[in-house]
């Protein structure tokens, strides 16, 4: 192994691989289950998130799923309720491939609402909160949704943005209509194709207003395979602790699908606080937790506490652990798993540390290219042929994916911004390649580290 200046890993070898294959070995059953649910799911498959949680619910019905202060649900109780939610949105007209705006902080009813909704075969367009005025408008003019579920002091800032038929359904209405709706499983769940949209996810829209990206149930299934199957790989009697938001990625696929793969607890903070972390992580009995970009930067920062290491974390799991605080982080906090990742809200690729590896964004087994590129437009270089230029091997480049039947690219729900994300004729005559806006450097054995964010798709501080 060899470094840079920054703390980057520079290589991984053979010797990184086999010396913590051993600790991958001993969770092959949690792998093949996760491969078992999400790999074999085929496009035009009757399997879909909310079939899977159904599943789930029969399986695992007094297990504790969702903890959230004082309350509890298991999954039987969770599965009964968003039941009961889907039923209130079908009587309103929702159907399959209706959308449904929400618009919730952190909370078993927003977990639930999401989960009716896919249910109901329709799709869940997940809003940032914080959003006002022109951008709130603009996402909810993306959505075009025939309902939206609402915190009921969000209502106002909704109505003041000036979108068109803002008229929200507030949780607390909700609640009180499902209080006597049934509680069977609908029959919608079981008619969903995997190649259905189960999600709008937007962007930071750090490059001017959010994108709507589109997640259908077979990508978001795969990613349970990947991210809870080979990734995560919890256990049935692990608590994994996020207090980040439903609307991004890393809560709604990451966070949700590892939790669902093994019959797991998931504990929902209300919003991330580096003074009272820890004391959140050791209230909720967690194991495991998802971080996104400076958040272990920022836990770093506080002054030492005896909770430093008062709790049973074991795993943490995110996008944006960087190179020159990884070790710092581990050993003052005890962590002895590190699951970094990388992957885009609307990309068709991804990298996931499987083996523990330090400082690495992890291993992709799929095709991927490194080329030069235009720092200020982000676009990949051709030569005087009209051809994309290759990377010297080792050497960072912007990360390119192909767009084929392994690799599909799902795109925006604006077909214009989805084009500008695809590298057309790139090394043949009629290849496809979506441009992640990225940079990346290799490192060997699969592995990469990130280097430099493009677009507007990510940003390390989420």
């Amino acid at each position: 192994m060899s470094e840079h200046d920054s703390g980057t890993r520079s290589s991984v070898g053979l010797v990184d691989i086999a010396t913590r294959l051993p600790g991958v070995l001993t969770d092959v059953p949690v792998m093949l289950r996760g491969a078992f649910t999400g790999l074999l799911a085929r496009p035009t498959s009757k399997t879909s998130i909310g079939k899977v949680f159904q599943d789930r619910a029969a399986r695992y019905g007094d297990r504790i799923f969702l903890k959230f202060g004082d309350q509890q649900l298991t999954y039987r109780e969770a599965n009964a309720s968003a039941n009961r939610y889907a039923a209130v949105l079908a009587a309103r007209g929702v159907g399959h491939g209706d959308v449904v705006g929400i618009i919730l902080r952190n909370s078993p009813n927003a977990v639930l609402t999401m989960l009716a909704v896919v249910k109901c075969g329709a799709v869940a367009g997940m809003i940032n909160y914080h959003q006002r005025g022109e951008v709130l408008a603009h996402s909810l003019g993306l959505l075009d949704a025939k309902v939206l579920v609402a915190e009921s002091d969000l209502v106002d800032a909704i109505r003041d943005s000036g979108a068109p038929d803002a008229d929200p359904l507030t949780i607390e209405e909700l609640e009180r209509l499902a209080a006597t709706a049934p509680t069977g499983n609908p029959a919608s769940a079981s008619a969903v194709l995997a190649k259905d949209t189960a999600f709008y996810i937007f962007t930071s829209g750090t490059t001017g207003h959010p994108k709507a990206s589109v997640m259908t149930h077979h990508r978001w299934l795969r990613a349970l395979a990947v991210f809870g199957g080979a990734g995560l790989r919890l256990h049935s009697s692990d608590t994994l602790y996020s207090c980040l938001p439903l609307y991004h990625n890393n809560a709604l696929t990451v966070a949700v699908s590892s939790v669902l793969n093994s019959g797991a607890t998931l504990a929902l903070g209300r919003s991330f606080s580096a003074s009272r972390f820890w004391d959140e992580v050791i209230a909720n009995d967690a194991t495991a937790f998802i971080y996104i970009g400076e958040i272990c930067r920022y836990l770093l920062n506080q002054p030492p506490k005896p909770t430093d290491r008062a709790h049973k974390v074991q795993l943490i799991a995110g996008n944006g652990l960087r190179p020159e605080i990884w070790e710092e982080f581990t050993t003052r906090f005890g962590i002895a798993r590190v699951c970094e990742f990388y992957a885009a809200s609307e990309g068709n690729t991804a990298f996931i540390n499987i083996f523990n590896v330090p400082r690495t964004t992890g291993i992709s087994p799929l095709p991927l290219a490194y080329v030069e590129y235009d720092p200020d437009t982000g676009a990949p270089l051709r030569d005087k042929s009209g051809r994309v230029r290759r990377v010297p091997a080792g050497e960072p480049g912007l990360l390119l994916s192909p767009v084929n039947k392994l690799q599909p690219f799902d795109g925006y729900t604006d077909p214009t911004a989805s084009e500008k994300k695809l590298v057309r004729n790139a090394f043949r005559d009629g290849d496809c390649w979506f441009n992640s806006g990225d940079v990346m450097s290799p490192q060997g054995m699969g592995h990469a580290a990130f280097v430099d964010r493009l677009g507007d798709t990510f940003r390390w501080k989420g």
